[in-house]
């Protein structure tokens, strides 16, 4: 998209660069993915990377009772994981893609 020389591409993604990051529209998502990772491996510095080149939110499987301070620093959906993310991140091996 960015190398593309037609301006319309660049108009029509200009959401994605204008700083605030959404949720899908809540149709479904044919391709989830679920980003499983060990605790204190990176993984929120991973999620904001995704979410600052993409401009959607991403989800976490964990609860906010202890994502609270990762929600209040920007990652929106820290307990979400329902099809309003296409990311969803889980430190535990047996996520299926439901709240744990």
């Amino acid at each position: 998209m960015m190398r593309s020389k037609d301006a319309t591409v660049y108009n029509n993604s200009k959401w994605i660069f204008d700083g605030e990051f959404r949720f899908l529209d809540m149709e479904p998502v044919t391709h989830k993915i679920a980003f499983l990772s060990f605790p204190r491996s990176g993984n929120s510095l991973m999620r904001r990377a995704l979410e600052q080149s993409t401009g959607i939110c991403t989800g976490s499987a964990g609860s906010l009772h202890t994502g609270t301070y990762l929600q209040l620093n920007g990652l929106k959906g820290q307990h979400i994981c329902d099809d309003r993310v296409w990311v969803t991140k889980a430190h535990h091996p047996g996520y299926n893609g439901k709240q744990l």
